[in-house]
């Protein structure tokens, strides 16, 4: 329990900075800061980045990955 109030977040480094960034701003350890948390709630999270790029794009960009 320690670990998860005060150790860093190691995320692998092959990552979209979208995800990345977005997987920071959820798991960041002071609620007042914590993506999602204030007054707009969701449609804080709604409005980041990574989901701006479109389903359909993310998804040929996987089905693209998967055939190499």
């Amino acid at each position: 329990m320690k670990s998860i109030r005060y150790d860093e977040i190691e995320l692998p480094e092959d990552l979209s900075e979208d995800v990345s960034n977005l997987i920071y701003q959820l798991l960041e350890k002071d609620p007042e800061y914590r993506l999602g948390s204030g007054e707009a709630g969701a449609e804080m999270i709604k409005e980041h980045p990574f989901f701006r790029v479109s389903f359909y794009s993310r998804n040929f960009d996987l089905q693209a990955e998967m055939h190499k």
